[in-house]
């Protein structure tokens, strides 16, 4: 039995709680086109992708490395790695946000999993939104250049295609004011991956699935994003922004098979705080890195689990010291 301490429950820890909140910001952003709610707030995701680009080498053993977020939401932390972290000089300095590199961080894979179907749902049409935005503003920024070029004005079809650009440029500055600071519409070329990059979103259980195929069972069969060889292979880097809190709120008990005594395998129901830490061992491949927000103090701390050389990284923010997360997640019997 556990001796780890639990949280009290809360309706924050139930699924039927958040697919309500799904539903309604997929009904705002189809109205408006409003992302949604970014958890935990923007100083958390903007700290865990700096540190991504800081410290996660995005090619690993002669490939770029494929990225993983558990509970994503509307995806914008996953999102984000695509943009580059800017270059503030006049922000404060701490251990996890060192002075930001202007290198682009190319995953060969973004995967989002999340097990809200309406959030799912919602991801795809930001990820999808941005991809346009970007677009808009690349093409807009190079005809402009063939302009300055040629010193010619343009005329005819060109003036309605202006306006209809012009029309979007309220809403292209809505959510990537920061990115301008490094990223410029007039570098970029119509492949960036900005413009280019679909990511995977899944709607799956991720305390139930046996192995890593099981995730994908929900894809249609005309799928093509992902190859055989993906479906057994765990990522490189697997974060979490606010999941394992949601989870430890639940008391919904999950079966779980475990062997007695005499060897025999039987069910048994356990919490999924204390599952979840085993299914994220499933989804890091060894060596790979497992990001997750935790307590509010300063710094990044970096357990080494010494059986399967995997890295757990703290940030900031959740009902967790970094302490128990190392505890709970760092235990040697979940190396692989």
């Amino acid at each position: 039995m556990s001796t780890e301490e639990e949280l009290p429950p809360s309706k924050l820890g139930t699924k039927e709680y958040w697919d309500k909140v799904y539903e309604r910001e997929v009904g705002v952003f189809q109205d408006t086109g409003d992302e949604g709610e970014v958890w935990f707030g923007e100083r958390a995701m903007v700290k865990m992708r700096d540190w991504v680009y800081t410290n996660c080498p995005p090619v690993q053993q002669g490939r770029r490395i494929r990225v993983m977020e558990c509970g994503c939401g509307n995806a914008t932390l996953l999102l984000s790695l695509l943009t580059p972290p800017a270059n503030d000089d006049d922000e404060e300095e701490d251990d996890i946000h060192p002075s930001a590199s202007a290198n682009r961080f190319y995953p060969n894979q973004l995967t989002g999993i999340d097990y809200s179907e309406a959030s799912i749902r919602l991801a795809q049409g930001v990820a999808q939104q941005r991809k346009d935005k970007w677009r808009r503003k690349v093409e807009k920024a190079k005809k402009a250049a063939v302009h300055d070029e040629n010193g010619d004005e343009q005329q005819g079809g060109d003036t309605q295609q202006d306006e209809e650009s012009e029309s979007s440029e309220e809403d292209d500055e809505e959510y990537d004011s920061d990115d301008e600071d490094t990223l410029s519409p007039a570098s970029l070329e119509l492949d960036d991956p900005l413009l280019t990059t679909s990511p995977l979103f899944i709607t799956g259980d991720l305390l139930t699935f046996r192995n890593i195929c099981d995730l994908y069972s929900n894809l249609p069969e005309s799928h093509d994003q992902v190859s055989q060889s993906d479906m057994d292979e765990p990522w490189d880097l697997v974060m979490d922004k606010g999941t394992f809190d949601a989870l430890a709120l639940s008391q919904d008990t999950v079966s779980m098979p475990s062997q007695d005594e005499n060897g025999e395998e039987k069910m048994v129901q356990r919490l999924p705080s204390a599952v979840y830490p085993e299914k994220v061992a499933q989804l890091v491949k060894k060596g790979g890195y497992f990001l997750i927000t935790c307590t509010s103090e300063r710094g990044c701390g970096i357990a080494r689990d010494t059986v399967s050389c995997a890295k757990v990284v703290f940030s900031i923010a959740c009902n967790f010291t970094e302490q128990e997360i190392k505890s709970r997640f760092g235990k040697p019997e979940l190396g692989k």
